[in-house]
């Protein structure tokens, strides 16, 4: 994210974190004996037990940033950004800068600490030399080429539990 000025680093983050949290999740299973129309008629009713817990994205520009500095120091934003991904459920990337280093490192320890990494590169091409570095994409789960796939992807397989 090193070459890329706020507004770069914000627009995509901002606008998964808005599709992610726009969605209310219902949990699929309903309480024993119960039938589905008396768990839909709780949803219906405005039951908030039903649903899951808020989706929390974690965006590291909105705490620390080299633009706009407001860190003491290098390290505290490396132990910062590095404690949110250890408690992370899932992490997104975005391959807008394949070469960011911070990216590399974050992807390591979401992968060390089985993490599911799903990755966005809008040039992605299967197999093709000039994407990123393969241990990049082999950490990631699964990458797709657009954002909305992704969020739809994330919605369906990791939010409808």
């Amino acid at each position: 994210m090193k070459d890329l000025n706020i507004p770069e680093q914000l627009n995509w983050r901002e606008y998964a974190k808005e599709r992610l949290e726009k969605n209310v999740v219902a949990v699929k299973d309903y309480r024993d004996g119960e039938s589905f129309d008396k768990y839909a008629e709780r949803i219906v009713m405005g039951d908030t037990s039903v649903y899951k817990e808020k989706v929390y994205v974690f965006n590291p520009v909105e705490h620390f940033n080299y633009i706009k500095p407001t860190h003491k120091s290098k390290k505290e934003i490396l132990n910062f950004e590095l404690y949110n991904v250890r408690k992370s459920d899932l992490m997104i990337v975005y391959f807008n800068k394949p070469d960011s280093i911070g990216a590399a490192i974050e992807m390591a320890i979401a992968y060390e600490n089985k993490i599911p990494i799903i990755g966005v590169f809008e040039q992605y091409v299967e197999q093709a030399e000039d994407n990123i570095h393969a241990w990049l994409s082999e950490l990631c789960d699964v990458i797709f080429t657009d954002l909305d796939e992704c969020i739809d992807y994330i919605k369906e397989h990791y939010l409808y539990e």
